[in-house]
């Protein structure tokens, strides 16, 4: 028997995703921020390719050493499922 179910329609093979996350550690200024929005393909029953953009903030201060960083940009990927 095939794990393969009929074509899906266009628009059921399209999906978009979006998370913020923000944490607070410890007593102090510290905290972290992410925000990932995917969009994605769902190309077959196994497999999807979801594009989106990724951002990531940190502040931490510890004694006299501060970081204050943001990283951020394109998230390309392959989901396969098995």
């Amino acid at each position: 028997m095939s794990r393969h179910s009929p074509a899906r329609p266009a628009a059921h093979r399209w999906s978009a995703i979006a998370q913020i996350n923000h944490g607070v550690t410890g007593l102090g200024p510290d905290s972290t921020t992410r925000v990932v929005a995917t969009v994605n393909y769902r190309m077959t029953d196994r497999a999807s390719a979801p594009v989106g953009y990724r951002r990531l903030d940190v502040d931490h201060r510890s004694g006299g050493t501060r970081m204050d960083a943001t990283m951020c940009g394109p998230l390309p990927g392959l989901t396969w499922w098995f």
